[in-house]
């Protein structure tokens, strides 16, 4: 299955994604729950180290779509709050790419929030797309 050690996902899954969120604007929701997914199966203290890697991953995945724009977006923000690397108190990591206002009702903003149950905690993964002018 083409998936090394160090890599946490395939590239056929990579594609998979990639051809999803070209194919559903409700792209905010899959991909959260894709990286749900991800950090739950993280349970051991040995894959503390994987969620770093996590969360460099998602920052090299959503670069890829905004530069070279698969998906048309012009802008996405990415976040994360719970107990990362299994530290003792909560963290915030969050990524953003272009622009992404709240502010204004002309634009297209896809948002999904969901929760995460790993053995450290739970984290709160919020994704805001935003498609442009309507």
């Amino acid at each position: 299955m083409n998936k090394n050690k160090s890599s946490l996902f395939t590239k056929k899954e990579l594609f998979f994604y990639v051809k999803a969120l070209i194919l559903f604007k409700g792209g905010s929701s899959y991909l959260a729950r894709i990286f749900s997914r991800k950090l739950q199966q993280m349970r051991s203290k040995k894959e503390k180290k994987r969620q770093t890697k996590l969360l460099h991953f998602i920052k090299l995945f959503f670069t890829y779509l905004f530069k070279y724009n698969v998906v048309f977006i012009r802008g996405i923000k990415f976040s994360i709050k719970g107990r990362l690397n299994g530290s003792l108190r909560k963290k915030k990591w969050i990524f953003s790419k272009g622009k992404n206002s709240l502010h204004q009702l002309d634009t297209k903003m896809d948002f999904f929030f969901c929760s995460s149950q790993t053995s450290y905690g739970s984290f709160g993964i919020k994704i805001w797309i935003n498609y442009g002018k309507i």
